[in-house]
């Protein structure tokens, strides 16, 4: 993984410094993918610069999503895709692009554009495109429909069910939102409309900007931005704040996350674990250890919230021998009901080898463990495992390996 990140470093080095322009000297979206068989990625995360202008996501296919923007972009580089022009229909400067993948492959991007299309005014407003795995772009659509001032920095997420979830910043006096930046947000199901944009920052008095926004398996949205307002004594510097919303339920209180920090703390990003912990990193300004040294450099601070009590499975270990075998174990802080799992082997010289191993069990305690084997195998060649495991009140869990197969003996 640490080769690839590097590797995706020099990529982007080697397009921002080398590649030829063909698109003209405005500011375009371009997309691009990195498809690697031999890596299976579980979930998806983002890697984004300190300026907010690149946005890289690993998808649950083990493709790898790069999204940019660029005044020059050309060919790309051997093993990625060929660039392809999301913002083609763009005449001016297009900016902050944010990338999400759903559980069909289509990937869905926004952006930040000063742009008068479909009647959006000639303020910098949201703009939206999506593209079906081997499809082509849909046509844009306009997000921020009911901002009437500068929309920017948008942050997209999409959830279990497919339903895309925008955030972004904007200055537009929505509901007596009030002449600063406010959090504005809006959802859009599978197969559905825009909803009506809602209001995030809505106890906040001052500037509220750049937010960043994740869902968990059970569709409870999460956004965090950075806050000059002085909420619950934090004071008149920039601070992190944080709210979430369950599915169908109302906003919650704004809480205060960097309660530590005495200086600024800004550029934020959130991402939500299995458990529904929300894990949040921004920078920040404050010596922790010197609170009242005022010569500091600015560095990356971590933050958790532990999530609802809950099981949590993990597949342990998978090995090989006379057959593959399985380790599942409840990693979390409450019993597992209703577990199911699934072990398949396939591959093999001309693809004979199919073995699946389908089984369930009532009650998994926690710390408790279970092996789940797959019998003998006889075969030759390169074989996948696939293991998924399910239970209540707890997302699937997924892994897959590659092997060997030698007769009856598997390789893991």
């Amino acid at each position: 993984m640490k080769k690839l990140i590097t590797y995706i470093i020099l990529m982007q080095l080697t397009m921002m410094l080398l590649v030829p322009s063909i698109l003209g000297e405005d500011n375009d979206v371009g997309y691009t993918y990195y498809s690697n068989n031999d890596i299976t990625i579980k979930s998806s995360f983002n890697i984004q610069n300190i300026n907010g202008n690149d946005d890289f996501e690993l998808d649950t296919f083990a493709s790898k999503e790069l999204l940019w923007t660029n005044s020059n972009i050309g060919k790309t580089p051997l093993g990625w895709s060929t660039t392809e022009v999301v913002t083609k229909d763009s005449i001016i400067d297009s900016w902050f692009p944010s990338i999400s993948v759903d559980s069909t492959g289509t990937v869905h991007v926004i952006w930040s554009e000063h742009t008068n299309y479909g009647g959006s005014g000639l303020d910098d407003d949201i703009f939206y495109k999506s593209k079906p795995k081997g499809g082509s772009w849909t046509a844009t659509e306009v997000v921020s429909t009911e901002s009437t001032e500068d929309s920017w920095l948008p942050s997209i997420s999409i959830d279990s069910d497919d339903t895309i979830h925008v955030t972004w910043e904007d200055w537009t006096d929505l509901e007596g939102a009030g002449n600063d930046w406010d959090i504005f947000y809006k959802c859009k199901p599978l197969d559905g409309s825009w909803a009506t944009t809602e209001i995030v920052s809505s106890e906040s008095t001052d500037d509220s900007g750049k937010p960043s926004l994740a869902t968990d398996y059970k569709g409870a949205i999460h956004i965090v931005w950075e806050d000059v307002t002085d909420i619950t004594g934090s004071g008149i510097d920039c601070d992190i704040f944080y709210k979430f919303k369950e599915s169908g339920g109302n906003w919650s209180t704004t809480e205060v996350v960097s309660t530590e920090s005495n200086l600024l703390s800004w550029l934020s990003k959130i991402d939500i674990d299995n458990n529904k912990t929300v894990h949040v990193t921004w920078v920040d300004a404050t010596d922790v250890e010197k609170p009242d040294d005022l010569i500091n450099d600015l560095d990356i601070f971590y933050k958790y919230k532990l999530g609802e009590p809950g099981p949590h499975l993990e597949i342990h270990s998978i090995s090989g021998g006379f057959g593959v075998s399985t380790e599942i174990k409840n990693i979390g802080d409450t019993e597992a009901t209703n577990v199911e799992w699934t072990l398949k082997v396939t591959g093999g010289i001309f693809g004979q080898i199919n073995k699946e191993k389908i089984g369930s069990q009532h009650i998994l305690g926690i710390d408790k463990e279970l092996i789940v084997r797959s019998g003998i195998i006889f075969g030759l060649g390169k074989i996948s495992v696939i293991v998924t495991v399910i239970c209540d009140n707890s997302p699937s869990n997924y892994e897959q390996v590659s092997g060997t197969q030698i007769l009856f003996f598997s390789f893991i």
